[in-house]
């Protein structure tokens, strides 16, 4: 038997999380630390899910840094492959 992905969690995340998440924006922004974050809040039986998404990037924050990973992550969140289509590509270390 196949498990359904089927879920709608958007007024818990209204109601739970979402405050949680302007708190963090708050401090983060206080302290001048970047982020982004991303919740999966609900998939149709079509497999289409729905984002809440928020972020502070370095930018925002007018901070001059090299190599902010926040835009790599937004990139990818918004449909950007971080990986090429087809083969598997093989990966060395050391």
């Amino acid at each position: 038997m196949q498990r359904s992905t089927e879920f709608d969690r958007q007024d818990v995340y209204k109601g739970k999380i979402e405050p949680l998440t302007k708190e963090i924006k708050e401090r983060c922004a206080a302290l001048r630390i970047p982020f982004f974050i991303s919740f999966a809040v609900a998939c149709g039986i079509d497999g289409a899910v729905t984002h809440k998404r928020d972020a502070l990037t370095s930018a925002a924050l007018k901070m001059e840094t090299a190599g902010c990973m926040v835009y790599p992550l937004i990139s990818v969140a918004a449909g950007s492959r971080a990986v090429p289509s087809g083969d598997a590509p093989e990966i060395t270390y050391g």
